[in-house]
């Protein structure tokens, strides 16, 4: 008896409906490209972020993290409470960094190349903490306050999140500026 359903079952498997696995293969491959297409389309209009990008940003929110106390005085308050001698800033190249600073935004776009000159004139942390501190007394701002406002308007762009990803990057390699 068992070797009679054995051929039974070998017969059944040789009768596969051809026109069925056809349909089967047309119905996934749509189903898989509907998708594939949709997709796309979601990720284009920004209802589905791509991984690379959420990525960046995470990086960037660290980075903003990581480079705000220098970004704004307290590092120059900090210093300064303590007692401790600090590379300074010439007044002149301060007040003209703070206007370049506050103008590399012109009607809410980003000069990223203005930016970056701006930021590659600074060699010590204590710098930066006092630039900042000029843009707060001129513009009521500091500088990292105003980069996180830019970075939340509708005018950011990849180039500007790039762009200050190099300054925070750079800010946190440069030496802290004590004299001793």
């Amino acid at each position: 008896m068992p070797s009679k359903t054995l051929t039974a079952f070998k017969n059944k498997t040789k009768n596969i409906d051809l026109n069925f696995v056809v349909k089967g293969v047309l119905v996934l491959g749509s189903l898989y490209t509907t998708y594939k297409l949709f997709t796309t389309i979601f990720k284009g209009v920004g209802l589905i972020k791509d991984p690379a990008e959420v990525k960046k940003d995470i990086e960037l929110n660290q980075s903003i993290q990581d480079s705000n106390y220098v970004l704004s005085s307290a590092l120059l308050k900090e210093l300064k409470s303590k007692g401790v001698n600090y590379q300074d800033l010439n007044q002149d190249l301060a007040k003209k960094l703070s206007n370049d600073f506050w103008y590399a935004w012109k009607f809410g776009v980003l000069d990223e190349k203005f930016l970056l000159n701006i930021f590659s004139q600074l060699k010590y942390q204590s710098q930066v903490s006092i630039l900042s501190a000029w843009v707060e007394g001129a513009y009521g701002e500091s500088l990292i306050d105003h980069i996180t406002k830019h970075l939340g308007s509708i005018f950011s762009t990849s180039a500007d999140q790039t762009a200050i990803q190099q300054i925070f990057d750079k800010i946190k390699q440069l030496p802290l500026g004590i004299i001793k």
